[in-house]
């Protein structure tokens, strides 16, 4: 498997870091770390045992990133509907699928909710599906639904 065991931080530039903080406290409900006043920078530890940080950091001018939080599959319905009650848009990742319904990648079995967040940073709610990967699926991304539907025709 190798030696990397995971992801621990990634970092997000952001326009306003005051309405930034709010953003990802108030919206996401993610515990604030560490405020750094004079470099213009927020940490958020994160999971069960404080394994993930996320870091927003101040800049005039900001390149939009993407990354997604890991969510169980039984929290992964709960997404769209705690988007919704928090006045987040929901985006979809791949032209042409529903917005109320998480994206799945068959050559993954992973499902996913993306959202933005006030500067256009491109977030995502992740979970591994307790399903088999299917690389050679034609389509890249279905819509929750047909990845089921797909699953019990072939069981």
């Amino acid at each position: 498997m190798g030696i990397i065991q995971g992801l621990y931080e990634t970092h997000l530039e952001v326009t306003n870091l005051e309405e930034s903080v709010k953003f990802y406290e108030e919206k996401l409900e993610l515990k604030l770390g560490r405020y750094e006043e004079g470099r213009r920078r927020a940490f958020y530890l994160f999971g069960e045992k404080e394994e993930s940080m996320i870091s927003i950091v101040e800049r005039k001018e900001i390149d939009i990133r993407h990354f997604a939080f890991r969510v169980s599959y039984e929290d992964l319905h709960e997404m769209i509907p705690f988007l919704d009650k928090k006045g987040i848009e929901v985006v979809c990742g791949w032209e042409g699928l529903p917005l109320d319904e998480p994206v799945v990648y068959p050559w993954l079995a992973s499902a996913s909710v993306f959202f933005n967040d006030l500067d256009g940073n491109r977030l995502e709610f992740i979970c591994q599906l307790p399903l088999e990967r299917r690389p050679d699926y034609e389509k890249v991304a279905v819509s929750l639904s047909e990845w089921l539907n797909m699953q019990k025709r072939e069981i």
